[in-house]
């Protein structure tokens, strides 16, 4: 059994308007991805009060944004054993374990998905207007299989109540309805309704910038048309720069590129996802690679933003463009760099005794 089919974690629910870096309380600042802001909030909260159930949950959230599944799941734990009434912490829970099931093997991931379906179907009884548990257990519904519970019916019933409260969220959460194989047009057309029913939500432009953007479609007039959309409704997010800062260094829209990682690194200075992105797309093509080396040197100066790719994976990355150049010294301490740190990366190993059996010939 594949683990993929329990993401449903990346749930559709709509992000605030711009949320001011000061004064914002920290879920306003992670809803709009500020996770390294929102940790140093809650972590002040958590030393002065550590056995406050809000804190706990806003801990857990943050601790599982940034992998730490263990300590994540032992505060999700706490929150709902200060206040088993909370729908929110039951459901957080549900995301720790479904995230630790993508990450398990397959006889611990029956018994994490399980859990999962508990935590989600205890939030959805505790507060029939949460539509983040609602999607999350819908998604759960459609991809699961029988013998933990997948059923189609009570997805497509979650789906209509879904939509009975949130026009935009019902056409989304029908796109997981649609079957394996189904035509794009199909998906295409719920997303467009999505945004016509609620065009100021960021989270819907982006989807349909990463529509437009597919290699199935490549159609990069559209996808820059709906991340600007996104930029314009919060300047502040990161989402829609990293959607522009790649498919302009796949279409070597140079002065485009640099005016987009000016911007980003000007409004969300935390998170250099959009110099990774374009850095990957050059690798990729093999393109004006002492570009792609600059930005990823400059992606490892700091700490990455939580959920943005990881020091190990840009140190691999570097190592690959150092190779492209000739100087395999160099690739080569990059990738040692990236398996000490990581030694499970994919392709890092291979690559590794691939440039080492090069560098003796």
């Amino acid at each position: 059994m594949k683990g993929s089919w329990l993401v449903c974690i990346a749930l559709l629910v709509p992000i605030p308007a711009r949320a001011a870096f000061e004064g914002s309380s920290p879920e306003a600042l992670m809803e709009c991805g500020h996770w390294k802001r929102a940790r140093a909030l809650v972590e002040r909260r958590a030393g002065a009060d550590p056995d406050d159930a809000p804190t706990a949950y806003l801990l857990s959230r943050v601790r599982l944004a940034f992998g730490d599944l263990d300590t994540a799941l032992s505060l999700a734990q706490k929150a709902v054993l200060l206040d088993n009434g909370s729908a929110k912490y039951h459901f957080q829970l549900a995301r720790v374990y479904g995230e630790m099931a993508e990450r398990a093997g397959t006889l611990k991931q029956l018994a994490l998905a399980r859990r999962f379906r508990r935590e989600a179907e205890a939030a959805v009884a505790l507060d029939g207007s949460y539509l983040e548990a609602k999607l999350g257990l819908m998604e759960y519904y459609v991809r699961a299989p029988r013998i933990l519970g997948g059923d189609r019916v009570k997805a497509a019933e979650l789906a209509d109540d879904i939509a009975r409260r949130d026009a935009s969220e019902g056409y989304l959460a029908r796109k997981h309805l649609l079957r394996e194989g189904h035509a794009a047009e199909e998906e295409e057309a719920l997303d467009r309704k999505a945004v016509e029913s609620n065009p100021r939500s960021y989270e819907i432009q982006i989807i349909l910038a990463d529509f437009y953007a597919s290699d199935a479609r490549r159609r990069y007039d559209l996808s820059e048309t709906y991340a600007r959309a996104a930029q314009r409704l919060d300047p502040g997010q990161i989402g829609a720069y990293v959607r522009l800062a790649k498919q302009y260094a796949v279409q070597q829209r140079f002065s485009k590129l640099d005016e987009v990682i000016v911007s980003s690194e000007t409004n969300d200075p935390d998170d250099l996802s959009p110099l990774f992105e374009a850095g990957q797309a050059l690798l990729s093509s093999g393109r004006d690679l002492p570009r792609a080396e600059r930005y990823f040197r400059r992606y490892l100066a700091q700490e990455p933003e939580a959920v943005a790719p990881a020091l190990p994976l840009a140190h691999l990355r570097l190592g690959l463009v150092l190779r492209a150049q000739g100087r395999k010294a160099e690739a080569i301490a990059e990738i040692e760099t990236a398996l000490r740190l990581q030694p499970d990366l994919p392709e890092a190993g291979e690559e590794l005794r691939s440039l080492r059996q090069d560098a003796v010939r």
